[in-house]
């Protein structure tokens, strides 16, 4: 990657001493300057790599929890940070440049991931980004658009990951709850794809898109008490559950659901898998991590047609702050962020 001359464009005075100016090149963000504030789209400085890292010309990224966490400042409270944030933890591009060292990418390749540095500072609600080769980004599913490839990385890793925790055989019954949001629907769509009778609790809305998805039953979760429905159906008592939503304070309701032997996986990490061991309970609690060879594992889900992104809505960059507002709200399926054509 040549760095010099990429970073900073040389303008020579000659005189008694040579002086050297540099203009640095400047990329549209949506950042915040401190917590608490509105997102807002500026122009920054565009970040060059080192050697073994990756310059991608983002095409598209998408509107997930963590994105709030951000903009309120709660995340600060277990990760470091430099202000001012870059919002925006997936991304769907092409690779621009690379470094010397690369030799996995080569520009003019279709990538997708999801951004986790250890310290929180830039994101992908950008035009561009700078990423290792060997963390965070893996090549894009073929099958899918830069869109919907954009919206899969952070929820898709986690349902991958709760799913593989629960490890659902051919024909038992798996319980997704929080059907509705960016994890769950990849659940049931992963889930369904290894044989599993998939109950889903959803809207009244969401009910044919997440039977589309693979759902076999739903539950409406604003009007039914969940644990009782199914309690009181008399359906096959559910042996794998995924929970998006529950509390620490209401998982020990959701482990009521199943017997003894049963498998959990909770992605907000309320389960207590201490506690549930005692009754032969498996449970773990998911945090989704973005290595490669997760998001090309999630990859080949998508190009075997086992997982598509369902995308509500798209907003342009320049429009994200009303993309978190629609996610706030309330989404059904995920919230695109398309950054360039």
């Amino acid at each position: 990657m040549d760095l010099f001359p990429a970073t900073m464009t040389p303008s020579l005075s000659v005189g008694l001493h040579r002086r050297v100016s540099y203009t640095v090149r400047l990329m549209r963000a949506i950042i915040i300057e401190s917590f608490g504030e509105k997102p807002k789209l500026a122009e920054i400085s565009k970040r060059e790599g080192g050697p073994t890292d990756l310059q991608v010309r983002l095409r598209a990224s998408s509107v997930n929890g963590f994105d709030l966490s951000v903009v309120s400042g709660s995340v600060k409270e277990w990760m470091p940070y430099e202000l001012p944030v870059t919002l925006g933890r997936d991304f769907a591009g092409v690779v621009e440049d690379v470094g010397a060292g690369v030799n996995r990418y080569k520009p003019g390749d279709e990538v997708y991931g999801c951004f986790f540095p250890p310290t929180l500072h830039d994101g992908c609600w950008a035009e561009y980004l700078v990423t290792p080769e060997d963390m965070f980004v893996a090549p894009k599913p073929r099958a899918l658009s830069f869109v919907e490839a954009g919206a899969l990385g952070l929820a898709g890793v986690a349902a991958l990951k709760a799913v593989e925790a629960v490890d659902p055989r051919d024909g038992e019954v798996v319980l997704v709850i929080g059907a509705t949001g960016g994890v769950g629907g990849y659940s049931v769509q992963l889930a369904h794809a290894r044989g599993a009778h998939v109950i889903a609790t959803s809207a009244s809305q969401d009910d044919a898109r997440l039977r589309s998805m693979g759902a076999d039953r739903t539950i409406d979760f604003t009007s039914t008490d969940i644990v009782a429905f199914v309690r009181d159906q008399g359906w096959a008592q559910p042996v794998c559950v995924i929970d998006t939503v529950s509390t620490a304070a209401t998982m020990s309701e959701v482990a009521a659901l199943v017997p003894d032997g049963s498998r959990i996986a909770s992605s907000p990490g309320s389960a207590d898998v201490e506690g549930l061991a005692k009754r032969g309970i498996a449970a773990t609690n998911v945090w989704a991590t973005t290595e490669p060879e997760l998001l090309e594992r999630l990859a080949r889900h998508a190009d075997d047609g086992d997982i598509k992104p369902s995308i509500e809505r798209v907003y342009p960059l320049d429009k994200a702050l009303d993309a978190v507002t629609n996610f706030r709200a309330g989404s059904h399926g995920k919230i695109g962020i398309s950054i360039a054509e």
